[in-house]
């Protein structure tokens, strides 16, 4: 679902000088990979992993008993 987008921006990037960046946390991802020459499975990868990583852990919200 996440792949196609990555890739139609990345081909709008390369052939429409126009094109300007979207201003969201998926263009920063994918930024940031551009250096390490991230595959689209790579940077949906670490956007899971931000995404799991931020919820709240069931250790802190289970009440005591």
């Amino acid at each position: 679902m996440i792949i196609p987008i990555i890739t139609e921006r990345r081909r709008r990037e390369q052939d429409d000088p126009k094109y300007e960046k979207p201003e969201d946390f998926l263009q920063n991802l994918m930024d940031g990979g551009v250096e390490l020459n991230d595959s689209p499975e790579t940077t949906v990868q670490r956007l899971m992993v931000t995404y799991l990583g931020s919820g709240p852990s069931n250790a802190t919200s289970r009440p005591k008993v």
